[in-house]
């Protein structure tokens, strides 16, 4: 499990406040159901630019929530970067 999977919890509450399934979520964005639960459990880390930009684009963000939703991707990807790194070494 990631550390710190604030990205995933926020991406499954804006998902339920929209009324959305999983799968009608992953079905609008091309993805797999399966994967969408692993990354809202944190199991994986937030995914690609192209599908961070269509998962946002579904759940209709305005300006605010936008914001919070990619720099909490950013954040999440450079920790588990980091920590890939340090752990090679």
């Amino acid at each position: 499990m990631l550390n710190n999977n604030l990205f995933g919890t926020f991406l499954k509450e804006k998902r339920l406040q929209k009324g959305m399934s999983l799968r009608e979520l992953a079905d609008r964005v091309g993805i797999a159901h399966t994967y969408l639960m692993n990354i809202e459990n944190g199991v994986k880390q937030p995914p690609s630019d192209k599908v961070l930009i269509q998962l946002e684009k579904a759940l209709l963000l305005d300006n605010n929530n936008k914001e919070l939703f990619y720099e909490l991707a950013a954040r999440i990807k450079e920790q588990n970067n980091e920590s890939t790194i340090y752990t090679a070494a």
